[in-house]
């Protein structure tokens, strides 16, 4: 079983303590989403093939970390880093820290545990398509050798997506747009080429 922790929220940047305690009383509880009971998940090692961690602020569990690799679980963690401005992200952490943590997590357990995430992409008037170019090409000078692989995509811009948008521009006095595929995919490209030259394939 791989062990998803968690998409719902992020663990690693604010609930290192309950997990290091789930871990020794060897299983978590689960809500339903939808409703109904919560679920029973082992967290024991015999039945945990590894672990996922998604985050945007790994420094906080380095510590957790060491005490399962002890345990010898193994686990991958799929790192958001975006580098956005604070209109656009107000309670990220600096990005030049988070290079440094996501450095000093692929040190300690090796390139091949951290998965850079550049998402989503948000094309606005503080963030147009020659920003994402330059940006991208900033964040992945700083992880060359720390990871090899990027996942990339675009904003879903669903009801709430779009209102939440909204509010956001006018807030702060940015536009925004949901670009045609062709120009998605042409900026894809140009990231993509972007991270090879670093030593990473973009997904």
């Amino acid at each position: 079983m791989i062990v998803s922790a968690s998409y719902r929220t992020d663990i690693p940047a604010f609930y290192g303590d309950w997990f290091r305690n789930r871990i020794k009383a060897g299983f978590a509880r689960v809500e339903n989403p939808y409703g109904g009971k919560p679920s029973t998940v082992s967290l024991q090692r015999h039945h945990v093939d590894g672990f996922v961690f998604w985050t945007r602020n790994i420094a906080p569990f380095l510590g957790v970390l060491d005490e399962i690799h002890a345990q010898t679980y193994p686990f991958i963690v799929s790192h958001t880093l975006t580098g956005y401005p604070k209109a656009l992200e107000s309670r990220t952490a600096d990005a030049h820290q988070m290079i440094k943590s996501m450095r000093l997590l692929a040190e300690t357990f090796g390139s091949r545990v951290l998965v850079w995430r550049y998402d989503p992409i948000l094309i606005t008037s503080l963030t147009p398509e020659d920003w994402h170019l330059e940006n991208f090409a900033g964040l992945a000078r700083g992880l060359r050798g720390a990871c090899d692989e990027v996942v990339v995509s675009f904003a879903q811009i669903y009801k709430k997506t779009r209102k939440n948008l909204d509010l956001a521009a006018s807030r702060h006095g940015f536009s925004w747009q949901d670009p045609q595929n062709g120009a998605k995919r042409g900026l894809i490209g140009q990231l993509a080429a972007i991270a090879r030259a670093e030593g990473m394939r973009l997904t």
